[in-house]
């Protein structure tokens, strides 16, 4: 037996809705998501859940009342970064950053660093770069991550290397 669950949509806001679930749905084909078929992390329970999510539908009402979320492979992962991550730096607005810079990717993922840092080469190209203590930074800036109180820290060094 399947179940399903009627969404509450309200009736004035049903059309603007549905085109909204269609274009999440095309954003996710084009990110050309690898889709993880025997696995539980990006899936059609993901899909499900990102194309709610970004269309303001609260993610507990898109499951059956007869099935726990935790239930359900996938639907704990967003597509949202991904959709974000596909797209060229340039079309990003100031929330896809925010969305990026706090996520694991971005604090463990170097390819999605280099796309942080392509993004803030892109929006300020011919910036001049300073440190902590407003000094004028020449050259190429080395950036480190350092911990403080369990708490991940970007910020430009003047140190050696690493």
């Amino acid at each position: 037996m399947r179940f399903y669950k009627k969404l509450s949509i309200p009736e004035n806001k049903i059309n603007e809705t549905w085109e909204g679930m269609n274009k999440t749905a095309e954003d996710i084909k084009n990110a050309k998501i690898n889709y993880d078929i025997f696995g539980e992390s990006k899936n059609s329970n993901s899909t499900i859940r990102t194309i709610c999510e970004e269309n303001g539908i609260d993610i507990d009402e898109c499951i059956p009342n007869e099935i726990k979320k935790e239930d359900v492979p996938g639907f704990e992962n967003s597509l949202k970064n991904d959709i974000i991550l596909s797209k060229d730096v340039s079309e990003w607005s100031k929330d896809d950053l925010n969305n990026i810079m706090y996520s694991d990717g971005y604090r463990f993922d170097k390819d999605v660093q280099k796309k942080v840092e392509n993004y803030f080469n892109n929006k300020y190209p011919d910036k001049v770069k300073y440190d902590a203590t407003g000094r004028m930074i020449d050259g190429e800036v080395k950036v480190k991550a350092h911990i403080r109180d369990g708490i991940d820290v970007r910020a430009y060094s003047r140190g050696l290397p690493y």
